[in-house]
């Protein structure tokens, strides 16, 4: 599948070069350093393999001033080993104050202080996932089409970020597992990035790399971002698991006999008839799972028992005072992952 889709695009970046300009093309390729350590998590990038690795620092305002240089210095570290990628960032900001405007899953807003990583896996300059946090460490992901222009913001998958904040500014470490992402295994795989930051106090949004100043859209315009290359990534097989509990209350109302009131019948859970004892068929009924199994780099297995055709997480929470259906959002995994690929808008 791998092969055919790097095919694909091979093809189709041959027939659309012609319109890409030179200006918003990668100019160059950085090679992050290989760590054999484990980085400590916690925010603060003091670990020598940080101290050690290259700063990228060239970052440019997206907007107001599209081109002007930020307000705030800034400077992105990558590194890598066998099982994940590592991002730290550190953004100076003499104001000290950090605007947070939520704390949930999922959560993302343009007018507070945060940052995103873009990586585009296959480098194919249309597609990228997106890793964003706000200085309270939320966790947003997604995934951008289109060369910027689509987006897939119920997207899902496993990654960890930490933030450490002071008077000064904040610092970031993200870390993302080789096992979440799509790519071709090969000696030396290339990967686009980009990194996004917000500064609230200043309403600027600011990118690296610095790209040309007539462009539109170039926070997120993917033909425009960096390269990476990163030497024998080796092929993983996670499993992931999602277990689920759901519960049910049912009253009926129902005219007795005699049809001069009504009687009423209270029904704790629901029975999906799995089995014939009811109290054991009921607990069955009330749990599931859902599980991804990777068997190989190009095949992953997708399982789920007893499901309900219920998403990952919550519900959004909507009021409808209407007499019309609620259509919510798909959240389950397996019909998320990748299906901006087979998503073809027409002008």
């Amino acid at each position: 599948i791998e092969e055919i889709y790097s095919i694909l695009i091979s093809l189709l970046l041959i027939l659309c070069g012609p319109l890409l300009s030179a200006q918003e093309l990668a100019t160059f390729r950085i090679h992050p350093s290989r760590i054999q350590s484990a980085i400590k998590l916690d925010g603060l990038l003091n670990e020598d393999a940080w101290q050690n690795s290259k700063a990228l620092d060239s970052f440019m305002q997206a907007s107001p001033s599209q081109g002007a240089k930020p307000s705030y210095h800034t400077e992105v570290r990558i590194l890598y080993d066998d099982q994940a990628l590592y991002v730290g960032i550190i953004a100076n900001d003499s104001n000290g104050k950090y605007i947070v405007s939520g704390l949930q899953r999922d959560h993302y807003a343009r007018s507070e202080d945060g940052v995103s990583v873009m990586l585009d896996t296959y480098n194919d300059k249309i597609h990228a996932i997106q890793f964003y946090t706000n200085t309270a460490g939320v966790r947003y992901d997604a995934e951008i089409n289109d060369n910027g222009s689509g987006l897939n913001a119920a997207f899902n998958t496993f990654w960890e970020v930490k933030t450490h904040r002071s008077q000064d500014g904040y610092s970031v470490e993200f870390k993302i597992p080789f096992s979440s992402l799509r790519f071709q295994q090969l000696p030396v795989t290339v990967m686009g990035f980009k990194i996004v930051r917000q500064i609230a106090s200043k309403n600027e949004v600011l990118i690296y790399p610095s790209c040309g100043k007539n462009l539109g859209n170039v926070a997120y315009r993917i033909s425009s971002e960096g390269e990476m290359e990163l030497m024998n990534l080796k092929s993983s097989s996670p499993v992931y698991v999602t277990p689920y509990f759901k519960s049910s209350y049912l009253k009926k109302y129902s005219l007795n006999s005699s049809g001069l009131a009504y009687s009423s019948q209270t029904e704790w859970f629901s029975n999906h008839h799995f089995i014939s004892n009811k109290i054991i068929d009921k607990a069955l009924s009330s749990i599931g799972l859902d599980a991804k199994i990777g068997l190989s780099k190009n095949i992953t297995l997708d399982a789920t028992f007893n499901t309900d055709f219920a998403q990952a997480e919550v519900d959004n929470r909507i009021f409808n005072y209407t007499r019309y259906s609620i259509f919510l959002p798909e959240k389950r995994q397996f019909f998320l992952e990748a299906n901006d690929y087979l998503n073809f808008e027409m002008p």
